[in-house]
């Protein structure tokens, strides 16, 4: 009983097991998208999938800042003592405003961004599926849609914040598994098409969003959210939105650019090799997303160590999840790199896998940018934002690169330009901040974590394009 108790309360098993119900999305729905629809209308599904992706982005400086002050207040302030108490209310009703008011802001952003921006870019797509105006409702409906999907950060972070990850994950596991249910069961119930597909994922992210509002009112019942407190000349405010800005535009011009390739490139690629490329891009990301739940889901606990001061656990637990990052991330790598002729066989799928040598060297590329990402959460916890000029430089880096490169080597200069852009500057960089900052041997530190698995991943690639 206290070992179940111990792993329904545990941020890492609960973010795993939301990150598994949400991979259900490559083991279900995956196979049977690229089994049943053509390949225009897969490519569609997927550009629907990037841009949603960019939800994250889109929030990451104020999301990551906003639950970094939440979290500094959780630890300092919840207390027996009543003065204490009203002061921990206000606090959070201080920050519950500003959020309000930046995210007001960022929802029109995105909803104008999208309506012109994004059609703009999706039009050719949208040409290539096998219902133009079934395609175009769909577009429209999700652009109205996005900026509420935005909005419900707000609730999501101070859940996080509260250092509450164990529920919130436990919700998201259940409705990813509902979401996803739904999804097959209409794909094998009804004369299915890609767009109602879209449609049902959509509205269970939004019947989340409702969730996280009534977690947030249950978790805070002595918090009158309604008479919530905002001025523009509030100290929270002054000091999240200079650093979230900085990082929030600095991740947009790294991972952006990484994003963006999908676009790029479906515009002189046919269908098919556009619809492989898509499926190593998103297949990817999906091992990344599960991979980092050990460290990411620590990031409340971090953010706490280092306002206690306490730098040797803060190294401890860094290390310790960091490396069962990198483990599980290698893992599934390898086993897409020499079993997904056969997973593809079996699925009897419309669109191809990519090449070994495309798919070896976007794992090596995402490696080497989860090693930069989790160096820079561990120094963030300072407070001190430097995200803007390292993802800044390395967006410049991986466009430069990958420019010169494609007319040589094609899709290929993609992963290879990330990797330049990252080796460069984003990975060397943060690493050596966050060394100074733990005051760590890099050698020893990293001995049994990043170096083995960069090494086994070099070795694949080189295996793979030998064989």
């Amino acid at each position: 009983m206290i070992k179940f108790e111990k792993i329904w309360n545990s941020p890492t098993f609960t973010t795993w097991a939301s990150f598994l119900s949400k991979s259900a999305n490559i083991i279900l729905i995956t196979p049977l998208v690229l089994n049943r629809f053509k390949a225009g209308d897969v490519n569609y599904w997927y550009f629907i999938s990037i841009i949603l992706s960019l939800l994250v982005l889109l929030d990451s400086g104020f999301g990551s800042a906003f639950v970094r002050i939440i979290a500094y207040g959780s630890f300092k302030n919840i207390t027996t003592d009543s003065e204490k108490k009203d002061a921990y209310q206000d606090y959070i009703k201080r920050i519950y405003g500003i959020m309000r008011w930046i995210y007001k802001i960022l929802s029109i952003i995105s909803l104008l961004t999208l309506s012109t921006f994004g059609t703009w870019l999706l039009i050719d797509i949208i040409n290539k599926t096998t219902d133009y105006f079934n395609a175009l409702v769909v577009w429209v409906c999700f652009v109205v849609t996005f900026p509420y999907l935005l909005w419900g950060n707000i609730y999501l972070n101070l859940l996080q914040g509260a250092n509450l990850i164990p529920l919130v994950r436990r919700w998201d596991t259940l409705f990813n598994l509902i979401s996803t249910s739904s999804i097959v069961i209409y794909i094998f119930t009804f004369q299915s098409n890609i767009f109602n597909v879209i449609l049902i994922n959509q509205f269970w992210l939004m019947i989340a969003v409702v969730r996280n509002s009534l977690l947030v009112k249950n978790k805070f019942p002595d918090i009158n959210l309604k008479s919530f407190k905002f001025s523009k000349k509030d100290e929270i405010l002054k000091m999240v939105v200079p650093s979230a800005l900085k990082s929030g535009f600095g991740i947009l011009l790294s991972q952006g650019v990484v994003q963006s390739s999908a676009f790029i490139y479906g515009q002189i690629a046919n269908p098919q090799l556009l619809g492989s490329y898509l499926v190593g891009l998103n297949l990817i990301q999906n091992i990344r997303n599960f991979s980092q739940a050990p460290f990411y889901s620590r990031i409340p606990l971090l953010s706490s160590l280092y306002s206690k001061g306490d730098m040797k656990e803060l190294a401890n637990v860094s290390i310790k999840n960091m490396n069962l990052v990198y483990y599980f991330f290698t893992f599934f790598v390898l086993l897409f790199s020499y079993f997904s002729d056969i997973i593809f066989k079996i699925i009897h799928s419309h669109v191809d896998f990519p090449s070994k040598g495309l798919w070896s060297l976007l794992g090596i590329a995402f490696l080497i940018e989860r090693y930069g990402a989790m160096h820079l959460q561990v120094y963030s916890t300072t407070n001190k934002i430097i995200w803007h000029y390292l993802n800044g430089i390395t967006g410049v880096l991986m466009i430069i690169s990958s420019v010169l490169l494609f007319k040589y080597i094609g899709v290929m200069s993609f992963p290879i330009g990330m990797i330049i852009g990252y080796l460069l500057c984003y990975s060397w960089y943060a690493p050596y901040k966050s060394y100074q900052l733990l005051n760590v041997n890099p050698l020893k530190f990293e001995m049994k974590g990043i170096i083995p698995c960069i090494i086994i991943l070099v070795i694949n690639f080189l295996a793979l394009e030998l064989l």
